[in-house]
């Protein structure tokens, strides 16, 4: 997995924001992590960590989605597709002890990055 800014912008995981009908506060905090699979073409599963809501309350959520990417004729990577990975925001916030949202955390990435290994493997 890589982790860092790789996108030119954060507006996937800001349209999956719109989509879930939440606002993505990417300004108080953001970050992406991905999981990158190279074959003929670059498929990535992408979680963005980042804050909720216009005012920061102490709440956090992590959505997911997956991106196919094929390269042109000149190599330059170009988006084919992007799409949501699972229906529901992972949300959290800091009333909650580390070990709770550890078990919900870790049973929801278990989903998601099933569901994403699956949608790859539809398109091989």
């Amino acid at each position: 997995m890589s982790k860092g800014v790789f996108l030119p912008t954060f507006e996937p995981g800001c349209q999956l924001a719109k989509q879930f009908d939440y606002y993505a506060d990417t300004n108080t905090y953001k970050e992406w992590i991905r999981l990158k699979i190279k074959e003929r073409r670059q498929t990535d599963i992408i979680f963005s960590f980042h804050c909720l809501g216009f005012n920061f309350v102490g709440v956090m959520g992590v959505s997911s989605f997956i991106q196919y990417k094929d390269l042109s004729e000149e190599g330059t990577q170009l988006v084919d597709r992007t799409s949501a990975l699972c229906p529901e925001l992972f949300q959290f916030s800091y009333k909650e002890t580390l070990a709770d949202v550890e078990i919900r955390f870790n049973r929801w990435l278990d989903r998601v990055t099933d569901f994403g290994l699956d949608d790859w493997r539809r398109q091989l």
